[in-house]
């Protein structure tokens, strides 16, 4: 049986709009922006200027850095310019760098300035003179304000841009003493060269809600679904984005689909559908990936793709951003946020496939119980998990064809 199609093929994204009024949680988070920002402003020496939030998708990165930006609009003193660095991932460097420089400027001194318009209009000025400007602006913007600038979506940029951006941008901003920068991403980690990016720098990894501020986001956001609340948060573990999708139709069967499809809604088809052929895994690393896509792809010459193609395909998983290293199990995972969200739709929709993954895995593991005698009760652990979901769905691992 071939499995080829993506299973959120024909889902409707329905990624909400950022709205104040909606907002729930994160106290810590904008307390240590906000105090970082007042303290400037009293004229105290600040020596960690740089706050980095990371978390999967759907965390609520986006929402946390609108929400502090509007709170540090309404302190005298300071002035915050929030990015959206997404608009600029597929641009060419240097295009992609001359409108940051231009949207900057915009935003410090407001669309219709003459320094906005300055920047707009030199297309053909060399970035290292523009990039001077902006300097220019930025010294004199801190003698009479604090800057505060909120970047988002930085770790998803590539990273021939990200260099740019920090030579260019960042570090002539974060080295002022009267400048904070925050920042937030889900993707792999950049290796900033300048000592306030790199060592003095807060980091935060923005977790998930609990139960009780899942029922809070339902009661703001759809309190129709408030007494599907336990149910909801067992499937979204808590991710705020999987919670506002998962109460958007009247049942949880009708909103899986567009969930799945919201959250994947960046993924190209092909590397979809090698997620959700991964997703039933806990781990996985160059061994499993083409044991269970030969399965879910009804292809077994994919087990003999060499070692160099497996690494590829890996590659091309990482650049999702929805995959990351996983050091306590020894392998990649397909992030939390969207790994069981996206099995129990599989399970959902596809309940062949999902047991002949499930299987392959079992097997799989079982093989290497004997293989690998040194690791055998890591082995044991990942069948055993197997074994059990099988049986929960009815279903006898040791029947597995």
């Amino acid at each position: 049986m071939k499995h080829a199609n993506n299973i959120s093929e024909g889902a409707l994204p329905a990624i909400p709009q950022y709205d104040s009024t909606l907002f729930v949680n994160r106290e810590k988070e904008i307390e240590l922006v906000t105090k970082k920002a007042q303290a400037l402003v009293l004229g105290e020496i600040v020596r960690e200027r740089t706050v980095i939030f990371w978390g999967y998708r759907g965390t609520g990165k986006t929402w946390l850095l609108r929400y502090i930006a509007s709170i540090l609009e309404s302190m005298p003193g300071v002035k915050p310019v929030y990015v959206d660095l997404a608009a600029y991932q597929c641009q060419p460097t240097d295009k992609a760098m001359k409108a940051l420089l231009a949207q900057t400027a915009s935003d410090i001194w407001g669309s219709e300035s003459a320094q906005a318009s300055l920047y707009r209009r030199a297309v053909d000025v060399p970035l290292p003179i523009s990039t001077a400007w902006l300097a220019r602006d930025i010294q004199t913007l801190l003698q009479q304000q604090v800057l505060v600038l909120l970047l988002d979506h930085v770790y998803e940029l590539p990273w021939d841009l990200l260099e740019r951006l920090e030579d260019q941008i960042l570090a002539p901003v974060v080295v002022q003493p009267r400048a904070l920068l925050v920042m937030a991403g889900g993707g792999q980690a950049y290796p900033w060269k300048t000592p306030e990016l790199r060592l003095y720098a807060e980091h935060r990894h923005l977790v998930p809600f609990d139960q009780n501020l899942t029922k809070q986001q339902l009661e703001r956001q759809h309190p129709s679904a408030v007494p599907r609340a336990t149910e909801i948060h067992e499937l979204s573990q808590g991710y705020p984005l999987g919670n506002y999708l998962l109460a958007a139709r009247p049942t949880l069967a009708e909103a899986m689909q567009e969930t799945v499809g919201g959250l994947l809604d960046k993924v190209p088809a092909e590397e979809r559908s090698w997620l959700e052929a991964l997703c039933v895994l806990r781990s996985f690393d160059e061994e499993r990936i083409p044991v269970l896509l030969a399965v879910y792809l009804n292809d077994s010459s994919i087990l003999k793709w060499p070692y160099k193609e497996v690494r590829q395909k890996r590659d091309r998983l990482l650049q999702t951003r929805l995959v990351r290293w996983k050091e306590e199990a020894g392998g990649w995972e397909v992030d939390e946020a969207i790994r069981p969200l996206l099995e129990k739709y599989l399970q959902q929709t596809k309940p062949e496939a999902w047991q002949q993954l499930h299987c392959a895995a079992y097997r799989l593991y079982k093989g290497w119980e004997q293989q690998y005698p040194d690791e055998k009760q890591r082995w044991q652990d990942e069948a055993r998990h197997h074994a059990g979901c099988l049986r929960n769905a009815g279903h006898d691992p040791d029947q597995c064809p």
